[in-house]
């Protein structure tokens, strides 16, 4: 078939990174060979001569498979796609959530203007919740000392700083 884009596993289109080939060709194997489906032979001798079933995969493989935390390979490779965490629905102007997604703790807020946002839960500062925190126009402020975050995770002001005692 000519104009045929899609790559059969184990992927061998170049543009694809080695982690990534290296990830469809195992879930292609784990697919492909599945020991749990009967054997051609198995209604001849009964199910006392099967073999018994052999571990798909190789411990190694199994780790790189499973663990999608932060810092691992396939958290890194998961976080590059889009994971619906809350329908938009569920969420109202000004109110925030906890979210856990791929072993992370996360904030979910919905600004004044109707914009949601997801940032890390703990405030850097005293790793207090922000989930407890109040929504301010576009900015969530954490709940402990007023630190003032917008919808990228940036600390953009610090309540009580410098620069507001020497004005009071």
């Amino acid at each position: 078939m000519r104009g045929r884009s899609a790559c059969r596993a184990p992927c061998r289109n170049q543009g694809h990174s080695l982690e990534l080939r290296l990830i469809g060709a195992l879930l292609y194997n784990l697919l492909a060979y599945n020991v749990d489906a009967p054997t051609p032979c198995s209604g001849f001798m009964g199910a006392s001569a099967r073999t018994p079933p052999q571990p798909m995969l190789r411990p190694d493989q199994q780790e790189l498979l499973t663990r999608i935390g932060p810092g691992t390979r396939m958290g890194a490779l998961l976080r590059r796609y889009w994971h619906p965490v809350a329908a938009s629905s569920e969420l109202a102007a000004g109110s925030t959530r906890a979210v856990r997604l791929l072993g992370e703790d996360l904030v979910l807020y919905r600004s004044a203007t109707g914009r949601p946002a997801l940032l890390e839960a703990a405030c850097p500062h005293r790793r207090v919740s922000l989930v407890h925190g109040e929504v301010a126009g576009e900015h969530l402020i954490c709940p402990y000392h007023g630190w003032i975050f917008n919808a990228d995770g940036d600390c953009v002001r610090r309540r009580l700083d410098r620069r507001d005692r020497a004005t009071t």
